[in-house]
């Protein structure tokens, strides 16, 4: 008989702070309480400005241990890659921040860029 698939954690979750998600970071805490899962990565694309409302949520959800994360595009000699960076500090030390505040700024041109291409296009 084969048992079903069961996982501890869910190391790769997007909240509505990213573009690619719309759920709110207390309905991914009850679904991850929903399946049983022991931990959880808030990865948004390329910042960690859902961390704060996470962090609050998760003491609400002492089961599940909530790991701030964030998933960082970089540039290599292969082309882009995406990369899952795990466990940010509460207090974020000033040369992080300036990587954080560039990511940003990327995204505030790309956005740019992208709302003169599709007029119309609704971005979060």
């Amino acid at each position: 008989m084969n048992k079903p698939f069961t996982a501890a954690a869910d190391l790769h979750l997007h909240t509505f702070w990213s573009y690619d998600a719309e759920a709110t970071p207390e309905q991914v805490f009850q679904a991850a309480q929903g399946y049983g899962l022991r931990g959880i990565a808030i990865t948004e694309h390329h910042h960690i400005d859902s961390t704060a409302s996470a962090s609050a949520v998760a003491q609400r959800f002492p089961g599940t241990r909530y790991i701030p994360s964030a998933e960082l595009t970089v540039t290599t000699s292969l082309g882009f890659v995406d990369l899952l960076c795990y466990g940010f500090p509460k207090i974020i030390p000033s040369a992080l921040q300036a990587v954080l505040d560039e990511y940003h700024q990327w995204q505030q041109r790309r956005a740019q860029a992208i709302g003169h291409a599709a007029p119309g296009l609704r971005l979060h």
